[in-house]
């Protein structure tokens, strides 16, 4: 959220010393005809077309400030405050910008969007968080959800973190004085709001437990209050990835939080181990590979010798998305074919389908893969999710480059001269195989084998691609 100025008149005519959800002292909410006759038309008409205004300024006047936050559509958590009063007078509300109302009105501590657009309700007391749900007209369940504890953060998937602030006396490293330290402890709750993990090692700041791609990356230390478990939160507390029901992801016996290497233009994950200089690509699906540098600028541009040329000509064709510009060589996620293929679709003229029209997934929430799946290049299973971060076997990129090639060819998928392990190709694959292998898009490895379950490494990825632009540009 940002801010925005605006009507100082009308805005300072609005604050009262009145009583909100839980604290006194704070700015009443613009009525629904105060708060359209403030907000600029083109901000009004972007709003009730459900565009995302959380990066626009907010509104800022007189003492009193508005922020844009999450939305549902046309509908969006606004935060009302008075930063002169410090951060305890901001209450959030759902304004509905379609209807020109309040959905929920401006009382509340927090509120989130969760599944089945509905809302998650926050009024703070003290040391605990009073919560409830609100569908998705607005009407609020008066019932409190059984959760006893402070909340940090609520996720679109429903997912709670709460937190507890202790003061503890230890030694740091195991010797020395004792000294006093301030530690949260984090429980994490399922969107039925049962505890998943408890006394998760926090930070020095309550921080949510944050999933992206349907993983997240916690601490192993201070993982109970028994005696002896401080000096491993402090001193020697390591790393990985859980799912969503609280399990390991891998390993998780990475040095802390502070080893994980994220050069700003990848988004994969890195981390040490052991105290030596030897580091791990960390895979969300569960493996790990170590790497032969530790240097970020060779991040960026690990390849093999032969790819040189054809990375070079993605990047000018505008193929390569920066996040995903780094160590060629490793295997690439589905999340990544799908990255370079949407691009594809675009520079070779076509427009992409809308995303409020693509399908979701519970397990990534990526424009470029849900775009991929609108297409039909990529589909989810049977449980809502689709893996974005597992690595592609040369089989299912064979599959997701075929799917996309049809999108505007026939392609011939004639099985002759089979592969040496033509068998082991899943008969599902066994089409899109030899589709690619026909048109010179993916062929098999220099013993002539296809190797179906062998995982496809991004710079072949980048290749196939270049590829099919050459392909499909011809006129």
């Amino acid at each position: 959220m940002r801010k925005y100025l605006f009507c100082a008149a009308l805005l300072a005519a609005l604050m009262f010393t009145g009583v909100s959800a839980s604290t006194e002292g704070t700015p009443a909410a613009p009525t629904a005809g105060q708060l359209m006759q403030l907000i600029p038309a083109e901000l009004q008409q972007r709003a009730k077309a459900g565009a995302d205004l959380a990066d626009e300024q907010g509104l800022d006047t007189g003492g009193l400030t508005l922020e844009w936050g999450d939305h549902d559509g046309p509908n969006y958590i606004l935060k009302l405050s008075a930063p002169a009063q410090g951060k305890t007078s901001a209450k959030y509300g759902v304004f509905d910008f379609a209807a020109g109302k309040w959905r929920i009105p401006c009382i509340y501590d927090s509120v989130y969007c969760i599944p089945e657009h509905r809302y998650f309700l926050v009024v703070q007391d003290g040391d605990r968080s009073t919560c409830y749900e609100a569908e998705a007209d607005g009407t609020v369940n008066p019932q409190p959800l059984p959760i006893d504890g402070n909340v940090c953060g609520v996720d679109r998937q429903g997912y709670v973190t709460l937190y507890r602030t202790f003061e503890e006396s230890f030694r740091l490293y195991g010797w020395g004085d004792m000294i006093t330290g301030t530690y949260h402890l984090r429980s994490l709750l399922d969107n039925h709001y049962q505890i998943v993990l408890d006394y998760v090692a926090g930070s020095h700041a309550p921080a949510p437990i944050g999933f992206r791609d349907g993983v997240a990356m916690i601490e192993t230390g201070g993982t109970s209050l028994q005696s002896g478990k401080h000096e491993a939160y402090w001193a020697d507390s390591t790393v990985g990835f859980i799912n969503r029901k609280g399990e390991w992801v891998g390993r998780h016996d990475y040095n802390n939080i502070r080893s994980y290497v994220n050069d700003g233009s990848n988004d994969r994950s890195w981390g040490y181990r052991d105290g030596t200089q030897n580091i791990f690509w960390i895979v969300e699906d569960g493996g790990e590979v170590e790497l032969d540098t530790i240097s970020p600028e060779v991040f960026r541009e690990k390849h093999s010798s032969w790819a040189k040329g054809a990375i070079e000509q993605a990047k000018e064709r505008g193929l390569i998305s920066e996040n995903m510009q780094g160590y060629y060589t490793l295997a690439a996620y589905r999340e990544e074919l799908c990255s370079l293929l949407v691009n594809l679709y675009c520079k070779l003229g076509r427009e992409a389908p809308a995303l409020d029209t693509a399908p979701t997934f519970v397990d990534c929430e990526r424009a470029h893969v849900r775009i991929a799946a609108a297409l039909g290049i990529v589909s989810g299973d049977e449980h809502g999710e689709i893996h974005p971060r597992s690595r592609i076997t040369r089989q299912e990129a064979a599959d997701m480059l075929y799917r996309f090639t049809m999108l505007f060819r026939e392609a011939d998928s004639t099985a002759a001269p089979l592969y040496p392990d033509g068998a082991e190709i899943d008969e599902r694959f066994q089409a899109s195989a030899y589709a690619m292998r026909n048109l010179g898009v993916m062929t098999g490895l220099p013993d002539g084998n296809f190797a179906p379950d062998g995982y496809y490494p991004i710079e072949q990825a980048v290749a196939a691609v270049n590829r099919l632009y050459d392909l499909l540009s011809v006129k």
